[in-house]
């Protein structure tokens, strides 16, 4: 779903997309260098079975195999269980983005590797 981690750079971006047919796609997400996963959706006839969280696994495993050490995406207010279900945190106020409330998420990465390199 994510290009091999050795054809990818820091400053790489990546999009995650699924498809239902050769036309139509079920999902999409990208990850910006910035560490944000954005533009995250699925469709409507594709909720509630797991497509999300699949493809919210593909993006975090492609941001940990650039060796990123955190991902952060702008959650609806009415999804941030979804997003801490999968390991991300609650860091900002709630603000409006389009009309809609949001709160900044965080999720740390590789916490192994990082604490072995902080350590070095």
């Amino acid at each position: 779903m994510y290009p091999e981690a050795s054809s990818l750079t820091a400053s790489t971006r990546v999009r995650c997309t699924g498809w239902r047919s050769r036309r139509r796609k079920s999902r999409s997400a990208r990850c910006a260098p910035s560490g944000q996963i954005g533009r995250a959706a699925v469709l409507r006839a594709y909720r509630g079975q797991g497509v999300g969280s699949r493809l919210l696994r593909h993006a975090i495993a492609a941001a940990e195999a650039l060796g990123w050490d955190q991902v952060w995406v702008n959650a609806q207010h009415s999804r941030r269980g979804f997003y801490a279900s999968h390991g991300f945190i609650v860091i900002s106020d709630l603000f409006t983005d389009a009309g809609i409330l949001h709160q900044r998420m965080l999720r740390p990465l590789n916490q192994m590797a990082c604490a072995l390199r902080d350590a070095s």
